[in-house]
């Protein structure tokens, strides 16, 4: 994440003015201030699927991320597959907003960001899809959190590759954490689903944070 860090602390006060004008997002955190915050607790998460999906994409040619947040792995990944379309969306759409405004400033040209719901229905198909900390936010094999999966699943195509990370267990207890999975949670929902799991890994991003890993086709 290193070489997006040194970017956008060059473009920092571009996009200081020009997310000013966004309200504050949890109390006093600014559009600023939660950037900073991903930039400094997931890097390591997300360079490590940055790795997964630069490993996977060969001659492929498209790439979904579903529940991207602040866009910052969306982000990484344009700036190294310039000629690799890739899609970012989240829920919110003043988090579309504002990742427009990060677009704009690295003029990403292959990188689309837009609010989109991952419990309706797919209508394209990717080569690669990523669905980062996304999982945990439903209750556990409620009707949401099994639409999300097969929004993903149907959303791969042929040949097509998913990769997900979730919190291991309650390692990341935050409010907004509905289901602490365990290995055996995880693989019931995703086989569940119809998804062939390739890879199921426990790793630590770092001290504090741990993870689980899945390879899915």
């Amino acid at each position: 994440m290193q070489d997006l860090k040194r970017l956008f602390e060059k473009y920092k006060t571009e996009y200081l003015k020009r997310t000013k004008k966004f309200p504050p997002l949890y109390k006093d955190w600014s559009c600023f201030k939660k950037l900073s915050s991903d930039f400094n607790l997931h890097s390591t998460r997300l360079e490590i699927l940055s790795t997964l999906v630069l490993d996977s994409i060969g001659e492929q040619k498209s790439i979904l991320d579903v529940g991207c947040n602040t866009g910052l792995l969306a982000t990484r990944l344009a700036m190294q597959l310039t000629d690799v379309r890739i899609v970012a969306e989240d829920l919110s759409e003043f988090q579309t907003e504002v990742n427009n405004v990060l677009k704009e400033i690295f003029s990403l040209n292959n990188l689309t960001f837009r609010q989109k719901d991952a419990t309706g229905e797919s209508t394209e198909k990717y080569n690669v899809i990523v669905m980062s900390e996304l999982l945990e936010h439903f209750e556990f094999e409620s009707e949401c959190q099994k639409k999300v999966v097969k929004y993903a699943k149907d959303s791969l195509d042929e040949n097509g590759v998913l990769y997900i990370t979730v919190p291991y267990q309650d390692a990341i207890p935050f409010s907004t954490h509905l289901t602490f999975f365990t290995r055996e949670m995880l693989s019931k929902l995703l086989e569940d689903q119809g998804l062939k799991i390739e890879y199921l890994e426990y790793l630590r991003s770092n001290q504090m944070k741990k993870h689980f890993f899945v390879k899915c086709t």
